[in-house]
């Protein structure tokens, strides 16, 4: 007896019967297609639509018929050729700036040791010479110096008698005054500043990198001391708005380094540059912190007798311009193990060879006159002329002015 198979879709005797069983109403079938819409599944010729794949394959067949021994052959795909013949680009030929543009050539930047013998075959071998910077002071500083003074009122009303509940100021400490007893404890703390780069967080004097906030505020501190220094929760909240960054920027002929701050006090600020050598010591917001930033050796040689440095009201900027025009890879020389410190003042490494001249900075700040610029208004046919306030020069502050 021979078994044959039906290739009817969704056969009733799943596929399989005898030939004498056969007949015109042996296999019950679907003649349609399965149909598969926004997680339904059925069948075309009939409207029963389920979800489940295992219900779908259980649908009865909607059409009687017999069986189907012959299986059908797919059905050909027609030969489709491309009559139209593409044109390939030759390359060869010159490029059509017209159609495609001016063609431009963009190179990397040198490296350090190529950049230091273009420099030394441009110029003769030169004595370092420290030069201080003298600021510009923007307009905009005077205005917040002011907001700073009457902060500063206020502040002197807060108590001075340390309570319970007041918190430790240090970065990393979490430790609250709870009474005599918390005196005794060491103060755990980070005395860098917070860093975030490349979505990795750190601190700046041990550089624990980790991409998690809440595990980087709970990494413990790298340095102790044998006091807290307990502050009101006012001022602590104020600390905690008094923070500071750095980064530089550049073009082919200038690299400028930005301090971001509020509130930075002329008086208390000093700029020192070379032609290879940073050097800056601000002081900045209600509370006088003193930072510094030192870079121990540049990426390339600048003329320090040019550079420019303003201060605004949440910016330090300082503009200095390269020697040989060019990119820089980085703001320090790396290579040769050039670092850059960003932290506390009393933190700051030594970056001066014992030989270095230092310049009063005379030289490089030009004699200029101050004139009052006078804006003229008409109304009604009467002239007002009122002056215009300008940028002011750092000896225009007050001796009481924040010095």
């Amino acid at each position: 007896m021979v078994v044959l198979t039906c290739y009817n879709k969704a056969c009733s005797v799943q596929g399989k019967f005898e030939e004498s069983e056969n007949g015109p109403e042996a296999c019950r079938f679907h003649p349609g297609g399965p149909v598969f819409h926004d997680a339904y599944k059925g069948w075309s010729c009939c409207k029963k639509r389920v979800t489940d794949f295992g219900e779908f394959l259980a649908i009865p067949g909607c059409t009687a018929g017999p069986h189907n021994p012959e299986k059908s052959e797919a059905p050909v795909k027609p030969d489709v050729k491309n009559t139209g013949a593409k044109e390939k680009p030759d390359f060869s030929k010159e490029r059509d700036a017209k159609n495609y543009g001016q063609e431009t050539y963009v190179s990397a930047p040198p490296s350090r040791e190529k950049l230091a013998a273009q420099e030394a075959s441009e110029e003769e071998s030169e004595v370092e010479q420290k030069c201080c910077i003298k600021p510009k002071i923007l307009s905009s500083l005077k205005t917040e110096l002011a907001k700073m003074e009457l902060a500063e009122k206020n502040r002197a009303d807060l108590t001075k008698t340390v309570q319970v509940g007041w918190p430790c100021s240090r970065s990393g400490c979490q430790e609250t005054y709870k009474g005599e007893a918390s005196n005794a404890n060491c103060c755990t703390y980070h005395p860098g500043v917070p860093i975030f780069h490349e979505g990795m967080k750190f601190w700046s004097c041990c550089e624990r990198k980790t991409s998690d906030f809440t595990a980087f505020l709970n990494q413990a501190g790298c340095e102790t001391t044998e006091n807290h220094d307990w502050v009101h929760p006012d001022e602590a909240a104020l600390k905690s708005k008094e923070n500071s960054r750095y980064d530089f920027h550049q073009t082919p002929t200038n690299i400028t380094l930005n301090i971001y701050c509020r509130g930075v006090i002329p008086k208390e600020t000093t700029v020192n540059v070379s032609n290879c050598r940073v050097e800056i010591d601000f002081c900045f917001g209600i509370r006088k912190t003193q930072m510094s930033l030192a870079v121990t050796e540049l990426w390339g040689k600048v003329n320090a007798t040019k550079s420019r440095l303003n201060i605004g009201s949440t910016k330090l900027e300082l503009i200095m311009k390269k020697k040989t025009s060019g990119s820089w890879k980085k703001l320090h020389a790396e290579e040769i193990g050039a670092t850059v410190f960003f932290g506390m003042k009393d933190k700051k490494p030594a970056i001066w060879p014992d030989n270095v001249a230092s310049d009063s900075g005379e030289a490089q700040a030009a004699a200029k006159e101050k004139t009052v610029q006078k804006k003229e208004v008409v109304v009604s046919k009467h002239v007002i002329s009122k002056p215009v306030e300008e940028d002011l020069d750092v000896d225009d502050l007050l001796e009481n002015e924040w010095s």
